[in-house]
């Protein structure tokens, strides 16, 4: 069972009156309300959404940044022991000519004299 209640108000610009239908005018605000409700709550959905969002790329950045830092700190670690490794070897290569210079030094010195200087091969 439907009421239609009518009222009656006095225009503001001409001396007649208007009827209005109550009924309309509270489905309208009640309307308006629901309208405003709905827009606030997906404004607070987006803006959550929007918060996960913005947290989710913080924390993958940050992760980004950590394996970067990582992923370096690797590199100068390896190229650190691969220069420690070459100047090892260098350090080897340099005892060993040492050691050869040695033997020839005493190898020369138990040749006679006269025969230092004299370059083995060919005569010119």
């Amino acid at each position: 069972m439907s009421q239609n209640s009518n009222m009656a108000v006095k225009s503001d610009s001409e001396d007649d009156f208007v009827v209005v239908d109550d009924n309309h005018t509270i489905s309208l605000e009640k309307l308006k309300k629901e309208h405003q409700q709905v827009v606030k709550e997906l404004n607070d959905r987006h803006v959550g959404e929007l918060a996960i969002l913005r947290d989710s790329c913080h924390k993958r950045s940050q992760n980004a940044i950590a394996l970067a830092s990582s992923s370096i700190e690797q590199y100068k670690a390896s190229a650190q022991r691969k220069k420690e490794h070459y100047e090892s070897e260098i350090e080897d290569l340099q005892n060993e000519l040492a050691a050869e210079k040695a033997k020839v030094a005493h190898l020369l010195a138990l040749v006679p004299p006269h025969l230092r200087g004299r370059m083995p091969g060919p005569s010119r």
